[in-house]
C-alpha cells in the first residue's frame, strides 16, 4: 500500500491537514481529490447511522471511490472529523486500510488533547506531523 496522500477534513468541511509529497499543480490536483471524496463521505455517513452495531470498525466508509490511477478511502470520526487517504492504484486489503485509520485517529486524538491546540484550527504541529510520517512509512 503505498499513501499518496492523508486528508484530515473538520466537522464543518475545513480542511485541518493535508499531507502529500506532491508540490505544484499535482498537489492541486491532489487536494481537488481530496475535497471531491467529501461527497461521497457525505452519501455514505446516513447509511451508516442507521446501523445500530457496536464496531470499532464502524467508522470505516471504505472505498469511496476509484480514478484512474488511485483509490480513496474515507473513515469518519463520532466527533464528525473526516479522513481521506488516497491510495495508489495496487491491491489494497480492508485490513489494512482500517488499521491505518485507527492509528491515525490515535495520533489525531492526542494532537487535539493537546492544551495548545485550538480546536477547528489547522493542525501544524511538528509532533503530529512526525508521527504522521512514521505511520506512513509503516504501511
Amino acid at each position: 500500500m503505498k499513501i499518496i496522500c492523508v486528508g484530515i477534513i473538520g466537522p464543518q468541511n475545513n480542511p485541518l491537514l493535508i499531507h502529500t509529497d506532491f508540490s505544484g499543480e499535482e498537489r492541486k490536483n491532489i487536494e481537488y481529490i481530496v475535497y471531491t471524496a467529501l461527497d461521497f463521505c457525505e452519501e455514505k455517513i446516513p447509511a451508516m447511522s442507521g446501523n445500530k452495531k457496536s464496531s470499532l470498525f464502524e467508522s470505516y466508509l471504505g472505498l469511496l471511490f476509484p480514478t484512474e490511477d488511485l483509490r480513496v478511502y474515507g473513515y469518519v470520526t463520532n466527533t464528525h472529523h473526516k479522513y481521506v487517504l488516497v491510495l495508489d492504484d495496487s491491491d489494497v486489503k480492508d485490513v489494512d486500510t482500517k488499521k491505518f485509520f485507527v492509528q491515525l485517529h490515535d495520533i489525531f486524538i492526542q494532537a487535539i488533547s493537546n492544551p495548545f491546540y485550538n480546536y477547528g484550527e489547522k493542525i501544524e504541529s511538528l509532533n503530529f506531523i512526525s508521527n504522521l510520517k512514521s505511520l506512513i512509512s509503516k504501511s
